[in-house]
């Protein structure tokens, strides 16, 4: 009896030093990792360069500062492509060196598939699991738990994964909320970079209970619930007078598709937003989307659309080239997307660079330089 103590013992003993050995090991591990990481591989431009990136019928931002790297969406064409993640990287790469692997930040404007990708093959997902992309600060998003409406398998996924171990543990994810507390981009010299949270799930500062309320909730029982881009992040990148509003698939009007319903949000949002110099023009220039009073009330400078070649949306609508145009904005496109839509002199331009001067005073785009306004 006294052997089988001491064996016992004895094995015990031996697999505790096993366990310490391997936690050991994998700290070790966690924390060179974490430490070469740390040493900041990317080589970062010394001034706030925004580049919107081709991805075809999608959207993906990429915003550097001296300090750090914002990526804005990631999406795909379709559920099982990683093209657009294999861009970005491709972009990263390019720009901020082979090293160059760590994302400080992570927005993402709604759980559509062309602006976050499908769980298990593209998009973030692919970024962080596949390539090795680490998200070093967090990930921003709206209040998908609280606030459902169009439900699709994209949703679906990206709810479980972000409440896995694995998604919480890689993504950092965080809900968003609004005001400028949330993302610290640093500084260009002595010009503070602010990323200001103008609207998430509909709510805003003058109506933080709801522009729209009706959106508020669960609806995945409605008849007609409202569409996840009624839900989209809205928000502000400035730089001494440079102003630049990104709002994801934001609606401009009130209406019924087969099986949901779109919100005008636009309207509520713009008089919080203002004059900005670059307009990321909403939901790819769809027609629901960019309303008159929003133009109006932005007056930007230059607008961007991010629009597939010969996509079957008909993006950009006509009556948004046409609105923008009346706007006099200088409007760039990542690609030519519907054939049949007149876009005049805008250029399309395939990945579109913006640079920004240290003290936000002027900006270049496609290296056409313009001049920023006093908000």
């Amino acid at each position: 009896m006294r052997r089988t103590v001491v064996t016992l013992i004895a094995l015990m003993l031996l697999l505790f030093s096993v366990s310490c050995s391997t936690t050991n090991e994998r700290m070790a591990v966690s924390e060179a990792d974490t430490a070469g990481l740390e040493t900041g591989e990317c080589n970062l431009p010394s001034s706030l360069e925004i580049t919107a990136i081709d991805i075809g019928q999608g959207d993906a931002t990429l915003v550097a500062s001296p300090e750090s790297l914002l990526l804005v969406d990631c999406g795909e064409t379709s559920w099982n492509s990683h093209k657009g993640a294999d861009k970005v990287d491709s972009v990263i790469k390019t720009k901020y060196g082979e090293n160059c692997n760590v994302i400080d930040y992570v927005i993402i404007t709604h759980m559509h598939l062309d602006h976050v990708g499908y769980v298990g093959n593209g998009g973030i997902w692919d970024l962080v699991n596949n390539k090795g992309y680490v998200i070093r600060e967090k990930t921003l998003l709206r209040n998908y738990e609280d606030n459902v409406g169009t439900a699709d398998g994209t949703y679906e996924k990206w709810r479980a994964h972000l409440e896995s171990p694995e998604g919480s543990s890689r993504l950092e994810p965080v809900t968003a909320s609004l005001g400028s507390s949330q993302v610290d981009m640093g500084y260009v010299g002595q010009e503070k970079i602010d990323v200001r949270i103008v609207a998430v799930d509909g709510r805003t500062a003058s109506r933080p209970g709801g522009a729209r309320p009706e959106i508020l909730g669960d609806h995945r029982r409605d008849k007609y619930p409202p569409s996840e881009n009624d839900y989209s992040l809205g928000f502000v990148i400035s730089l001494g007078n440079f102003q630049m509003f990104f709002g994801g698939d934001m609606d401009g009007e009130d209406q019924r598709g087969p099986s949901f319903k779109y919100h005008d949000v636009e309207s509520f949002v713009a008089h919080e937003v203002g004059d900005v110099e670059i307009l990321r023009v909403n939901h790819h220039g769809s027609s629901h989307s960019t309303n008159h009073r929003f133009v109006q009330f932005l007056r930007p400078e230059v607008s961007i659309i991010s629009a597939g070649d010969s996509n079957t949306y008909g993006h950009p609508s006509q009556k948004v080239l046409n609105r923008l145009k009346e706007a006099r904005s200088e409007v760039y496109l990542t690609e030519r997307g519907d054939p049949s839509r007149d876009i005049g002199s805008a250029t399309v331009a395939g990945d579109v660079e913006i640079v920004v001067s240290p003290d936000g005073s002027s900006f270049t785009v496609e290296d056409k330089q313009y001049f920023s306004m006093p908000p």
